[in-house]
């Protein structure tokens, strides 16, 4: 295990490694009709004391699909956009809604709005308010072969499963790329991204922490990976791709997986850089602020020695 650090402490958020339910697929990415017949959605738990709850679900799309899509806005949501080998395109969504009363539940549910034009998306829950609380769970089911932009506002965004290219970005909340190949540009403001797949030209940013998970020995295409707190990486045995990590000469830098032996550590610009492999680096990871941890994913962590 190699760990680099400064004097000081280290951050509060600590050098665990990523856990690989991150990249586990949701049951609606399953590829199987029984699967889609059975949604599981949002609010598990039961309402609060002295709310009522009422749920909705809908789907679009029947037979004929519902039209092509190339992009998607989605705010005061979760969407999760799953490509498959059919040409059309569905939607599914569930609403589940919390209030006062069930009159005034059902009238939030309501303010879910579904909305299409000349092949772009409109999905919006309604706000939080005092004495009520909605989440919408919004499922979209495409093409895998086609590009897709997406934009988030208050908004958790899932893709799985695309090929066509990505680019997606939201403010607050969590972006989670599965098997994604192609262009790819994430970007979520405040929150967290997490990243699974072994090509593409990947460009990824996350205002909190980074989880990665690379799941072959070799990484075809680039990837440059940044984020202002944590970068977790996990890679499998004889992990080969070229990497490159850059973290602040006061940050951690903690390496438990097997190519640990060989990481050369050097300074650069005023910060630590530690490199695994003698080509050019097909993977850039940087963490601004935090420390970047690297793990096998085959077996546990080893504790961290100081």
């Amino acid at each position: 295990m190699l760990r680099s650090r400064g004097s000081d402490d280290p951050v509060s958020y600590g050098t665990e490694p990523a856990h690989a339910s991150l990249f586990q697929p949701s049951r609606r990415h399953a590829a199987s009709v029984e699967a889609r017949k059975t949604p599981h959605y949002v609010l598990y738990s039961p309402p609060r004391a002295g709310l009522v709850r009422v749920a909705r679900i809908e789907r679009f799309g029947g037979p004929a699909g519902f039209g092509p899509i190339h992009g998607a806005e989605v705010s005061n949501a979760m969407a999760e956009f799953i490509g498959t080998p059919d040409a059309k395109t569905s939607l599914e969504y569930e609403a589940k809604a919390d209030a006062k009363t069930e009159a005034r539940a059902r009238r939030v549910l309501n303010e879910v709005r579904v909305e299409q034009k000349n092949g772009y998306l409109r999905l919006a829950g309604p706000d939080h308010t005092r004495g009520r609380r909605c989440l919408t769970e919004f499922a979209i089911y495409c093409p895998s072969e086609r590009a897709v932009t997406v934009r988030g506002y208050y908004a958790a965004i899932r893709i799985a499963d695309m090929n066509g290219g990505v680019d997606v970005e939201t403010t607050h909340a969590r972006i989670t790329l599965l098997n994604i190949s192609g262009s790819v540009h994430a970007s979520v403001q405040k929150g967290i991204l997490d990243y699974s797949g072994h090509q593409g030209i990947v460009r990824l940013f996350a205002g909190w922490e980074l989880n990665l998970n690379f799941p072959y020995p070799e990484f075809t295409g680039e990837m440059h990976a940044t984020a202002r707190g944590a970068v977790r990486v996990l890679l499998p045995p004889g992990f080969t791709a070229p990497l490159e990590a850059s973290v602040a000469t006061d940050a951690d830098f903690v390496c438990r997986a097997d190519i640990v032996d060989r990481i050369v550590r050097r300074h650069r610009d005023g910060r630590t850089i530690l490199s695994f492999g003698e080509a050019p680096p097909v993977i850039r990871l940087e963490s601004l602020e935090g420390p970047i941890v690297i793990d096998n994913s085959d077996s546990p962590p080893k504790p961290a020695a100081a």
